[in-house]
């Protein structure tokens, strides 16, 4: 976390799941003036945002089911998708990339770019995002943060001997 925070220079944060829920478990803060704020120990719905949706995206598609049947799908911002079948298409769209971007989903004028981190056994173990002022991720900035998102989280996944 420390590696890629200081690479970019932008708050990163690590998310696990919770039953139904994400919940934010480290924070580190970038040196920036002006930055996103998440209190660790906070609570947020596995469909929305970067980080929770990096682990809702790798989870197998049966708890998926069960989870979106389950829960109150709560629109926090105008940016937040509550709509089932577009939620498919994003977790589809993860997968493929291996990596999400949300714009102001869980709060207004905000990023995320998260990943999944997986274990030895291939299993979602959480999710490493970057987070920041939505103003800040650019076509400068998106090919960087990206890269730099997914080598951390494949890092982090080798050391728990995810071999994939």
């Amino acid at each position: 976390m420390e590696r890629l925070r200081s690479a970019i220079n932008e708050c990163s944060q690590l998310v696990v799941q919770s039953g139904d829920e994400a919940i934010y478990i480290e924070k580190l803060e970038c040196s920036r003036p002006v930055k996103a704020y998440t209190r660790v120990g906070r609570r947020a719905p596995l469909y929305a945002g970067a980080c929770p949706r990096a682990i809702f995206s790798f989870l197998p598609d049966e708890e998926i089911d069960k989870i979106l049947s389950k829960v109150e799908l709560i629109k926090y911002t105008k940016n937040t998708v509550i709509d089932k079948d577009e939620i498919w298409k994003i977790i589809k769209e993860t997968r493929r990339l291996g990596y999400t971007i949300s714009y102001s989903e869980l709060a207004e004028e905000t990023y995320a770019i998260g990943a999944p981190i997986i274990d030895y056994t291939g299993n979602v173990a959480g999710s490493l995002s970057i987070v920041g002022p939505e103003n800040r991720l650019n076509d400068d900035t998106i090919d960087l943060y990206v890269a730099e998102v997914l080598k951390a989280t494949r890092g982090i996944s080798q050391a728990l001997g995810y071999r994939g």
